[in-house]
């Protein structure tokens, strides 16, 4: 049974390309296992990792949601159990922990590297579109600069921290 549950995106598609933080993961939480699953897209990296918190039966998880398919798991980090299992194949690379590779049960015929240039062919052409997007935005804010009026925001800014701060003492005084 799960107590607590949470998705979290570890990385991103940018501009610039993808950026993530998957070399935090070691860095930043009291592990005593850190797994890393090596294999091509569509190796069944994410099913692993769905059933290998299933049967640890870990009740507080964090969940690695893939920036390029939502559905797809990169991760999960079970605290309750202190362990971690992460897809360490590009562009999240990883390279240190308790390599499982699933490499060696894909099958030779398959030319897994012509997908591979294909994909990588997209997602260039997806990071320039991001690129535009990022553009246009710009010009938005530029747009705004000396249109917005910051000091009556930092006002309702205040306003809104006051009215919070007098609803958690009403509420912690049980009134």
């Amino acid at each position: 049974m799960l107590v607590m549950e949470r998705m979290i995106f570890m990385g991103a598609n940018t501009p610039d390309g993808f950026t993530g933080f998957y070399d935090q993961i070691q860095k930043n939480y009291n592990l005593k296992k850190f797994y890393v699953l090596k294999g091509p897209g569509g190796s069944g990296k994410s099913t692993f990792i769905k059933k290998f918190v299933k049967k640890l039966g870990s009740t507080q998880v964090e969940w690695l949601v893939c920036s390029g398919d939502p559905k797809s798991m990169d991760g999960a980090i079970m605290h309750d159990i202190g362990i971690a299992i992460v897809d360490g194949t590009e562009p999240h690379v990883v390279n240190s922990g308790d390599i499982i590779n699933l490499w060696k049960f894909v099958d030779d015929g398959i030319d897994i590297y012509k997908y591979k240039k294909q994909k990588t062919k997209y997602y260039k052409l997806a990071y320039k579109y991001l690129g535009k997007a990022r553009h246009a935005h710009n010009q938005i804010e530029d747009a705004y600069k000396g249109r917005v009026n910051f000091k009556e925001i930092d006002k309702l800014l205040e306003q809104v921290i006051m009215e919070h701060a007098i609803n958690t003492k009403t509420n912690s005084q049980g009134t």
